[in-house]
């Protein structure tokens, strides 16, 4: 096995046995000692506080929801892009398998826990003879501490290699599966560089303090609600009557008939009627666990356990205000935002610290990074138009889009290709002053130059400025649509309807604008609607195809057909003026 030999074995024989545990001390030594003593009575450390149930469902949230979004190694390209690194052996490690023991999921789950219990997670980074990391393996933040060097000392890590920490540097000791030696465990010693430390909460920058001694009032105080309502149910003869006797009895006869009474209406014999002897009376004592505000005591408990985690009401089972949709959408991305970012940017950053290379040629190429995608999704009907402006705007292709919801590919062109919109132009520069409106070239403050159609030469002098006052100028605006029209004819087979399809909307759009100034001056014209409009703009598409074949070598054609159109429908939008004033 050579450098994947495990760094430090485990001689336990159970790992279930609580007299040898694999991570905690024994649990009865701080009763012993008195150890986590709270003022109401409860003794608390980090496995009982586990037993209130808002802990457990925090540290378990938490803890799962880090572990379960996907821990991935990115490489930093020369063309300012990145990709997602999966060939490389440490993607592996964070994303996979940490070491042969554990899956991601649960080494990561694990180490947060350590965090949220102890506000410490440690470690231990395993390397080859290289230097590279090949496995990580934790370390429990009561059996591990980092220390400072007082003096130079050397020791021998599990490989053998001699390692040297200098006067005032910081290294870590841990007991983590080491076996008593005359009663003791042997401490093993660890280079700062071969160990992944993330405090939490931390007065000096180096250890974090432990949340649950710093909180144990609280969780203290919701162990002892629970406590007081596990015993009030379980005795079912609770002191809500007194039983008078009616003679002086002896010790011993004392004892029995409260033994028989205990057996007759304790326990699972709770509630059933009483039967008393002649000369017994009973009075009633009416003792409601309410009277000690318990149910709000243990509600402002859970409340305040929660905020000690940022964890939001309702995922931990506290509803009051009823089921809202648009406010459990944002309690989740309030969730990501407050509650596990501060903790995944630390992740991150000790892990591209202590794991990625730091010079040679890789230096700075690679870095960790959790994907939190699918922990911020919106609903589906969010989802779909997220998507379609994806599309729509030239931002994403369909197999993009496929990528995202994990489906197959389209493939060919339907799949690759990036849509646009056409109207689209330049904020710095409108109507294609100077870019062209999508073409290129151009002259400031005119109309745009077109890219030479396939098998023409590049032309060498620009298009003519149109005439002042012309109908060339006074359809400028429409000058990228038509140039769009004319690169779509040129581009494709030359056949009548490729340009009835083409130009016919331009048309259309030119009639509109006459039909308007036609209005103005007091004429009543054919609308652009009407047949007659129509079948002006096809006679004229016709003259247009004829003339389709001198355009290739003529760079003015847009401008000089721009013209042409507008000279030939105002014709024909007031020819219906011209017919009325001839009846």
């Amino acid at each position: 096995m050579g450098y994947l030999t495990k760094l430090a074995s485990e001689f336990r024989s159970s790992l279930e046995n609580p007299q040898t545990p694999l991570s905690y001390p024994a649990e009865w030594l701080l009763d012993i000692f008195n150890g986590g003593r709270t003022d109401s009575g409860i003794r608390v450390s980090e496995l009982t506080a586990l037993q209130v149930t808002t802990v457990f469902t925090c540290v378990d949230i938490i803890s799962s929801a880090i572990a379960a979004a996907p821990l991935n190694v990115y490489e930093t390209l020369g063309n300012d892009s990145i990709r997602l690194a999966e060939d490389e052996n440490l993607h592996f490690v964070l994303h996979d398998e940490p070491n042969e023991e554990m899956t991601s999921h649960t080494f990561r789950k694990t180490l947060q826990c350590h965090a949220l219990l102890w506000g410490n997670l440690y470690a231990e980074i395993q390397r080859d003879y290289a230097g590279r990391p090949v496995a990580l393996w934790p370390r429990t933040p009561n059996n591990t501490e980092p220390r400072r060097a007082t003096a130079q000392f050397s020791f021998r890590d599990a490989l053998g290699e001699l390692h040297t920490i200098p006067q005032g540097y910081l290294f870590y000791a841990t007991r983590d599966g080491q076996t008593a030696v005359d009663g003791q465990i042997k401490e093993r010693y660890i280079e700062s560089a071969d160990m992944l430390h993330i405090p939490g909460l931390s007065l000096d920058g180096r250890l974090g303090r432990n949340v649950i001694e710093l909180s144990r009032q609280a969780i203290g105080l919701a162990l002892a609600t629970e406590k007081f309502g596990g015993k009030f149910f379980a005795n079912g003869l609770r002191p809500t009557g007194v039983v008078t006797l009616p003679n002086k009895m002896t010790a011993l006869a004392v004892e029995n008939f409260k033994r028989s009474m205990s057996e007759a209406y304790g326990g699972e014999n709770m509630l059933r009627p009483m039967v008393i002897e002649e000369g017994m009376t009973w009075t009633e004592q009416r003792i409601a666990a309410n009277e000690g505000q318990w149910t709000e005591t243990r509600e402002f408990q859970d409340a305040k356990i929660a905020s000690l985690f940022r964890v939001p009401l309702r995922m931990v089972g506290v509803n009051k205000g009823g089921s809202n949709k648009g406010t459990a959408e944002q309690e989740g991305i309030e969730f990501v935002n407050f509650t596990l970012r501060p903790w995944i940017a630390p992740w991150e950053q000790e892990l591209k610290r202590k794991l990625m290379p730091k010079k040679g040629r890789n230096s700075g190429r690679f870095y960790p990074g959790f994907d939190l995608e699918d922990l911020t999704l919106p609903d589906a009907d969010s989802r779909a138009k997220f998507y379609t402006l994806l599309k729509q705007w030239g931002i994403a292709n369909t197999d993009d889009i496929r990528k995202k919801l994990r489906w197959n590919p389209v493939g060919g062109k339907a799949g690759k290709t990036y849509w646009m919109p056409v109207n689209m132009q330049d904020a710095s520069d409108p109507m294609g002053a100077s870019s062209g409106g999508g073409a290129t070239g151009g002259e400031p403050g005119g109309p745009p130059k077109l890219p030479p159609a396939p098998g023409a030469k590049e032309p060498t002098t620009e298009p003519p400025i149109p005439k002042a006052g012309g109908p060339e100028k006074k359809f400028w605006h429409l000058h990228p649509m038509f140039a769009d029209a004319f690169q779509r004819y040129m581009r494709g087979e030359g056949t009548e309807a490729r340009l009835t399809r083409a130009f016919l909307p331009v048309l259309l759009c030119i009639a509109s604008a006459e039909a308007d100034d036609a209005r103005a001056i007091g004429c009543d014209p054919f609308d652009e609607t009407t047949p007659e409009v129509a079948l002006g703009c096809r006679e004229y598409l016709k003259k247009m195809f004829n003339r389709a074949t001198s355009w290739q070598n003529d760079e003015g054609a847009p401008l000089h057909e721009v013209g042409n159109a507008a000279e030939a429908l105002r014709i024909v939008v007031r020819s219906k003026s011209q017919a009325e004033v001839t009846t």
